[in-house]
Order: C-alpha cells, then sequence, then structure tokens
C-alpha cells in the first residue's frame, strides 16, 4: 500500500476549522481549498528543481605534478584527456613532445593544443601516421629515437589499453618495461594515461610496477 507524506499546514488546517454556513464562508472555503489542492498536487509531483550551482560542475584541473627527468608516469583514467592536458602545458613551457594514441592525429589536433609536435596513430590503417599496435618493437624503437635525439623530450604514451588487446599483458608489461628504460636512459619524461579498471588487481600491479602513479581525482 502507497503512504503519503504528511498533509501540508494548509491542508491539515481545513480539518482542524469549523465549517462556516455563510454566503461569505462559502465562498472562502472555495477559495482555501483550491489553493489547498495546488499545494498537495504540488507536493506529491514534485518542487520546482532548484537551479544548478557552480560546484555542481567540477572541471578537473590538471594535476600539480613535478615531472622529473628519466622518469615514466602512470595516469590513472578512462578518458586520456587529462594527460593531453598535461602534455600541452609541459610543451608550452619548452618540452619537446612526442604522441603515441589511439586517437586520430586529427581529432587530436583540433581537441588539444598540441603544436608541432608528431603524433603516431595506434591503428592497423595503412596511413603515413599509423603504427601497428602489434609490432611493439617498432614503437619502442620510435620512442627511443626520439628520446635520444631531443632536448627535454617528452613522451605521451596512450593506448596500452588497445595494445593489450592486440598483443597480450605480458608482452605488454614488458614493452612498458623497455620504454621505460629508454626515457631513464636519456633523462627524458613520459606520461601514460590508463584505465586500471580495464584489467584485473594482479594486471594492475604489473603495469604500475617501476611507475610514478599520479593521484588525482578522475
Amino acid at each position: 500500500m502507497r503512504v503519503f507524506p504528511p498533509l501540508p499546514p494548509a491542508v491539515a488546517a481545513l480539518h482542524e476549522a469549523p465549517p462556516d454556513t455563510s454566503v461569505h464562508g462559502d465562498v472562502k472555503a472555495k477559495r482555501v481549498l483550491g489553493g489547498a489542492v495546488a499545494l498537495v498536487i504540488q507536493f506529491i509531483f514534485g518542487r520546482k528543481k532548484k537551479s544548478s550551482s557552480p560546484s555542481d560542475h567540477v572541471i578537473p584541473t590538471v594535476p600539480r605534478i613535478k615531472m622529473e627527468p628519466g622518469s615514466t608516469y602512470l595516469l590513472p583514467t578512462d578518458k586520456p584527456d587529462m594527460a593531453f592536458k598535461i602534455f600541452t602545458k609541459e610543451v608550452s613551457n619548452g618540452a619537446s613532445g612526442m604522441i603515441i594514441t589511439r586517437l586520430h592525429p586529427g581529432e587530436v589536433k583540433a581537441r588539444f593544443s598540441v603544436g608541432s609536435s608528431p603524433i603516431h596513430w595506434l591503428s592497423r590503417a595503412f596511413t603515413k601516421e599509423s603504427m601497428s599496435p602489434t609490432n611493439l618493437g617498432a614503437v619502442a624503437e620510435q620512442i627511443e629515437g626520439f628520446v635520444s635525439k631531443n632536448n627535454n623530450p617528452l613522451v605521451l604514451l596512450d593506448g596500452i589499453e588497445y595494445l593489450i588487446v592486440q598483443n597480450d599483458l605480458q608482452k605488454v608489461v614488458r614493452f612498458i618495461s623497455s620504454v621505460r628504460d629508454s626515457v631513464a636512459l636519456h633523462s627524458a619524461r613520459m606520461v601514460i594515461p590508463f584505465n586500471m579498471q580495464s584489467v584485473d588487481e594482479s594486471g594492475r600491479a604489473l603495469i604500475s610496477r617501476d611507475l610514478h602513479v599520479i593521484k588525482w581525482n578522475d
């Protein structure tokens, strides 16, 4: 059985006031009853929604981190946007950047201020910008070549989830370990966005091993 909430005070007052049999009282009663009915409808079916305040829409800010030379950072997130923001901030401050991503280069340029940073697309498509997701050796060589030839190099490596699907977890873990060593050897920096929920607990431990995990509110 449906249980209704307590009646509004205006309606409850109808049950407490003595009846008025005069014409004036009849008109007055009708006005009160009409107002009470409106209150009941509003009370049962909901009040007008409050307008949202700025605090209802929290826009994540770029994590305040100091990216040390020779270090690789893991950013737990289900979208790469924040990693791109970190990347563009560092590039604007003088870093030489390179991007390896699952996003099409056209989309990257349209959404983020990456400047002239080279973009390599992890895809099976045959284009001059694409890199095969199953040829992890070639991807590692691309990163090694970039960090060894540029000053203050920074690499954004996006699409680890895709690489795991196209290969297997153990191969990708070895690949990450290899490129992490290249970054350390050449005093470069690298940021890797990764959805931690895409693998189980043991997989998360393997992926994050030897990486600096960035703690932030996604």
